[in-house]
């Protein structure tokens, strides 16, 4: 995992797809970042509940939650998917690698219970693909079709 960030500060972080000690032997040749998609888009809220409730509306699916309390967080992953995850129990670390290796975005929330966003002045919206009309996320931010 590496992070970094965008001219306008916002975060980018790097996750590889195989964790330490399971990765393959032999790496195909390839350019760097020749396989690069976007893995996943990080939004943060004080009420994951609410955010559950709008994802589960728009039809996507929760894959994974992971506990980071040492941080005072957790984190819950979604997508449009109907792929379930190996293990049936969401917060199962077994499920972290999978997660990491979809071929598809999920959509990540850190979820700091309570906490109060403050909106970033650029956030513009979401494109959702197959969306039909604008939707409003319960923070008040806009969901666009793409």
């Amino acid at each position: 995992m590496c992070h970094l960030s965008d001219p306008e500060g916002f975060s980018i972080e790097l996750l590889q797809h195989d964790f330490e000690g399971n990765r393959p032997e032999k790496q195909p040749d390839a350019k760097p970042f020749g396989q690069a998609a976007m893995g996943q888009i990080t939004l943060r809220t004080g009420d994951i509940l609410a955010e559950d409730a709008f994802c589960r509306d728009l039809g996507l699916r929760l894959l994974s939650m992971q506990d980071v309390a040492s941080h005072g967080f957790d984190l819950h992953f979604y997508a449009f998917t109907t792929e379930v995850p190996p293990d049936p129990d969401l917060w199962a670390v077994a499920n972290r690698e999978w997660l990491w290796k979809r071929p598809y975005t999920t959509l990540e929330y850190q979820h700091i219970p309570d906490a109060r966003i403050v909106p970033a002045p650029d956030f513009l919206g979401i494109e959702v693909e197959g969306l039909a009309a604008t939707e409003t996320d319960p923070m008040g931010d806009p969901f666009l079709p793409a």
